[in-house]
């Protein structure tokens, strides 16, 4: 079940990062569904207590990270991707999650 979460909530989280979702929503998912699983909490409370709220919330990727992402999204869903750049895909969908948990998590304590 995680697993899936995890999957949904990450995609969710990508879309929200290239501005296609509202953030509270994927604040919502993020809050909803990984009260579940703690693993990252640690990490998520560091961020939270030493990035100050108003930055985690303008924080964005570039433009040309945006089209990077479109483009690796589009390459795995129409032919698959090669090795590395499936690695790159997933690395940039697990720091972005974890930028979205750590908006979602300063938004739900108050900081936001």
């Amino acid at each position: 079940m995680v697993a899936v979460l995890s999957g949904v909530a990450g995609r969710v989280s990508c879309l929200c990062a290239l501005r296609v979702l509202p953030f509270r929503l994927v604040a919502w998912v993020a809050v909803k569904y990984y009260r579940v699983m703690n693993v990252s909490d640690e990490i998520l409370n560091f961020l939270v207590q030493h990035i100050p709220a108003q930055a985690l919330a303008d924080f964005r990727v570039s433009d040309g990270a945006r089209q990077r992402v479109w483009s690796l999204i589009t390459q795995e869903k129409e032919s698959g991707l090669l090795p590395p750049k499936k690695v790159e895909l997933e690395d940039f969908l697990k720091l972005e999650h974890l930028v979205v948990l750590a908006k979602a998590n300063a938004l739900a304590a108050g900081h936001g």
